[in-house]
């Protein structure tokens, strides 16, 4: 099975779809993945007989007068590949390992559910001419209709998903750097009729004809397009459920027996709670305006998978940066200062990220019982917290006997989840006093840091009721602990709410994440700026070694060249003369040719008169 398949329909232009193919090995980084699905009409044998060593071709023969839309479907239907390439034979591929960028950007959805189309230096960005769409995606909506004679096809792609784009699935990537040239173009304006005009000055002319016919369709199947749409969506949810639903059997696979129960998985709602819930959903309560929710340890997490995508496929770089653009409009709109300053932050990261990405970075996602959860290498590393700042980039540390590894973040958390189930099973340490802190007893037990007020007197921690006391505050570090303390103590009364001390352990994690990325990436930008420019300096000296050894080589060709030429010149003299010479030879024996003749007809002319007079003789 093929990896991208071109669909391409082509009538008697065999020199233009053999310039393709050359192009195709010219620039395809993978061949093997590669194939090409002719479909030709009945009556073009040289067509039928097209075949190229380097890539795989199929043919499909179909009877002349076929729509384009016709063609294109039973391309896809003889086709293998796991993605499809819409493709005409006037088309010159230009850029080097233009699969592995168009991969690239399909695997930025999570899925194969997508449109990517290239450069092809006339249209640009302002439609698909050459779309790239996933097997999957047209199994489910269809290649494209098959009434389109000629025209309207990618616009008809084009216009499908961005309905999608609408309801609230973007899955739209344009490749700028990816350039499929093509050359059905020209170079006058003097044209009457409806014409597209290219930045550059490339004039495209469709047929009127065949517009007036599928210009109307297209209009007529609009309907059909949001359907489309809506499919795709559904197919983009079903997707992602079943990722879920593999994720939740992963993860229920682990538990055998009724350990995994906690007294935590159960909430408090007091009634004071209810009554207030109540009243709000009343008929008469007026309803409240719609506030967007912020959670910044949610926040911090979708900012590293972010920058680590940025850092695997720079490709997806410039799609994440306008997406997060577009909700900077939306929160500039609302002067929502404290997103703003975050999403300023974040797009300035992304755009800054490019120099991570020749190779990944380990990526902190978020602490939990006690461990930092850290993504690197495609999977999740469980680090305690205990054992301090560590480089995971370095195998011996990666190799610590107390760090171990799963494969997503939800195998990570149950991993922790199981230790600290066999930590408070076993015969540990108990509760240990570290220092007294503004009225607070800072105590750690089982890799929480706690902070009981003095005034409370003597607590037991290893008792699970004392440590949901509401006075009693929790934290993984002391600095966390510390700073949630000082927070109490500047609010009168200090009370420790649950969601306070949520969001400022939210906040010091993010401050501390901060922190650490910029001192990480002004060390590996020093690093790779070091290394880049060591490369430079190689192949400064390399280039001059080959200018040099080019020179030395030209000198020779050219030495060789001269003598060649001079080997040239005295075979065409001696050449010159030996014609010269059996011209003279020719009219020699020409001349003598006519001799001979005129000997002949004497000779003819004698033996008549000897036979005449020898039967005059016989007469007599």
């Amino acid at each position: 099975m093929a990896l991208f398949s071109f669909l391409l329909p082509t009538r008697k232009r065999t020199e233009s779809l053999y310039r393709f193919l050359r192009s195709v090995v010219e620039t395809t980084r993978r061949l093997d993945d590669i194939e090409v699905t002719l479909c030709v009409d009945t009556d073009d044998v040289e067509s039928q007989n097209v075949s190229f060593d380097a890539v795989a071709i199929k043919t499909v023969i179909v009877p002349p007068g076929a729509t384009l839309g016709t063609l294109l479907r039973n391309c896809f239907d003889a086709s293998t590949g796991r993605f499809v390439i819409f493709m005409n034979d006037d088309v010159v591929l230009q850029t080097r390992d233009w699969d592995r960028g168009i991969y690239a950007a399909f695997t930025s959805f999570g899925d194969d559910i997508g449109l990517v189309y290239v450069n092809d230096l006339l249209f640009r960005e302002k439609l698909s001419i050459f779309p790239v769409l996933s097997r999957q995606a047209c199994l489910q909506i269809g290649v494209c209709p098959a009434e389109y004679r000629r025209y309207r096809i990618d616009n008809h792609i084009f216009d499908t998903y961005n309905l999608l784009a609408s309801l609230g699935y973007r899955r739209i990537i344009y490749l700028p750097d990816v350039v499929f040239e093509h050359l059905n173009h020209q170079n006058t304006l003097q044209v009457e009729a409806e014409k597209f005009v290219s930045e550059d000055g490339k004039v495209y002319v469709p047929n009127p004809e065949i517009l007036k016919i599928d210009g109307p369709l297209y209009d007529s199947l609009f309907e059909k397009r949001k359907e489309d749409a809506l499919k795709l969506a559904l197919l983009i949810e079903q997707l992602g459920c079943e990722e879920k639903r593999k994720n939740c059997v992963q993860a229920l696979d682990n538990v055998f027996d009724i350990t995994y129960r906690d007294n935590d998985f159960v909430q408090l709602m007091p009634l004071s709670t209810i009554v207030d819930s109540v009243q709000e959903n009343s008929p008469t309560s007026k309803p409240k305006p719609e506030k967007h929710e912020w959670k910044p340890p949610a926040f911090v997490i979708e900012m590293q998978e972010l920058e680590s995508i940025c850092a695997r496929s720079p490709l997806s770089q410039r799609a994440i940066v306008t997406e997060i653009g577009r909700h900077l409009d939306h929160y500039r709109q609302e002067q929502d200062e404290s997103k703003i300053r975050w999403l300023e932050n974040l797009i300035a990261r992304m755009k800054n990220v490019d120099l991570r990405s020749s190779a990944s970075v380990p990526v902190f996602i978020e602490s939990h019982e006690g461990y930092n959860l850290v993504h690197y290498l495609n999977q999740i590393f469980i680090v305690p917290i205990p054992l301090g700042p560590l480089n995971l980039m370095n195998s011996q540390d990666r190799q610590h006997p107390e760090i171990r590894c799963a494969s997503n973040l939800e195998a990570s958390k149950s991993i922790v989840d199981e230790l600290v189930r066999q930590e408070a099973g076993s015969p540990t340490q108990g509760p240990v006093l570290l220092e007294t802190y503004r009225g607070y007893n800072l105590v750690q037990f089982r890799a929480k840091i706690y902070a009981v007020p003095l005034s409370l007197g003597p607590m037991d921690l290893t008792n699970k009721q004392a440590q949901t006391n509401s006075q009693i505050l929790a934290a993984q570090n002391v600095e966390q602990v510390k700073l949630i303390v000082d927070q109490c103590q500047m609010s009168a009364p200090p009370i420790a709410d649950n969601l306070l001390v949520d969001a400022l352990i939210a906040n010091t994690q993010l401050h501390n994440y901060l922190c650490e990325k910029e001192a990480r990436i002004d060390d590996l930008y020093r690093l790779l700026l070091s290394e880049y420019r060591a490369k430079i300096d190689g192949l400064r000296r390399a280039l001059k070694e080959q200018q040099i050894a080019n020179s030395e080589v030209l000198a020779e060709k050219e030495s060789t060249i001269e003598h060649l030429h001079q080997l040239l010149t005295e075979r065409e003299r001696i050449a010159t003369e030996m014609l010269a010479t059996h011209e003279r030879i020719l009219s020699q024996k020409e001349a003598e040719n006519l001799d001979l003749q005129a000997e002949i007809r004497f000779l003819k002319g004698e033996l008549e008169k000897t036979q005449l007079a020898l039967e005059l003789d016989r007469l007599r």
